[in-house]
């Protein structure tokens, strides 16, 4: 899933609108929109347009649910930045390790999306 949130707060941080923001992405106004409104879903060719043109981390813009875990004690942040209970226990290892695995993983992905530009 992600970020459309983001999205937006990137365009307004950058005092763009959104024809502007569609300009420097190489898109008509109305296809940005879709983006940021969340009826078009963002994709990897989008991702590296943003990191390219704005110098920003392809992964601000995906996130894979509204809560926030934090590994090391189990306890779940909710959006609202309520604190719950400990939720599970993953051995920090185990989560160093996931974490890696997934930078590798999208190093290769920004690699190929590279490539196909």
């Amino acid at each position: 899933m992600f970020n459309t949130n983001r999205l937006k707060k990137l365009r307004k941080d950058l005092g763009l609108n959104q024809n502007e923001m569609g300009k420097r992405l190489n898109m008509e106004q109305s296809t940005y929109s879709k983006y940021e409104t969340n009826q078009q879903e963002l994709n990897l060719t989008l991702l590296q347009k943003l990191k390219d043109e704005f110098d920003v981390d392809p992964n601000e813009f995906i996130v894979t649910h509204n809560k926030n875990v934090h590994f090391e004690t189990g306890s779940i942040m909710q959006g609202n930045g309520v604190v719950s209970e400990n939720y599970y226990s993953i051995p920090k290892e185990i989560i160093d390790s996931i974490l890696t695995n997934q930078q590798n993983i999208i190093k290769l992905i920004n690699l190929v999306v590279k490539s196909k530009i």
